[in-house]
């Protein structure tokens, strides 16, 4: 909504970042779910939405004649380090068709590239819109429900890691934005 009124004030090379890390964990969560959509699909709605928004982003701020890296921070350097690493981890267990290392990895990128993002909502609650962060909490719980009913042909508690954490995180912002924000 933000995005397409031009009233986005947003960092691109975020965006790209969290783009590759969207896609790099539907690739991961793929295989740790064994191809059983029902459990991926939100994992693959994620990865097109960041894919998306990156691509609208680009487009607008090259429209714009904006530059297009902006303020590279160094969260972002990290990130981009961490990404690396669970990309590596990620390839040599495929060798071992066990993508657990990479998954348990992939939790620190989640957890890394939400923190800067729970403080700047913090301190400008208002900044972030309530319902698409309402939206994708619903939707990963829905997703956690969907691996709790269909718990056949995988490792139990495994395929939780993922959705529970952008579960929490999801509902973390969404509930800084609802309890924080001015009307």
């Amino acid at each position: 909504m933000y995005l397409m009124s031009g009233e986005a004030d947003t960092n691109i090379i975020t965006w790209g970042l969290w783009s590759l890390e969207a896609v790099l964990g539907f690739s991961i969560y793929r295989r740790q779910t064994n191809g059983d959509f029902a459990k991926y699909a939100e994992e693959l709605v994620a990865a097109i939405g960041c894919c998306t928004i990156t691509v609208l982003l680009v487009t607008r701020a090259t429209l714009a004649d904006a530059d297009l890296l902006g303020p590279v921070e160094w969260v972002d350097g990290i990130s981009a380090l961490l990404f690396v690493i669970v990309f590596v981890i990620y390839r040599r267990s495929l060798k071992y068709d066990d993508v657990w290392p990479a998954t348990v990895a992939f939790q620190f990128v989640i957890i890394f590239s939400a923190i800067p993002l729970v403080r700047s909502t913090f301190e400008h609650p208002s900044n972030e819109p309530l319902w698409p962060w309402v939206l994708w909490t619903i939707g990963f719980a829905l997703q956690c429900l969907c691996v709790l009913m269909r718990q056949e042909g995988t490792k139990g508690y495994r395929a939780l890691f993922t959705p529970f954490n952008y579960l929490f995180w999801h509902g973390l912002i969404a509930g800084i934005v609802y309890f924080n924000a001015t009307p």
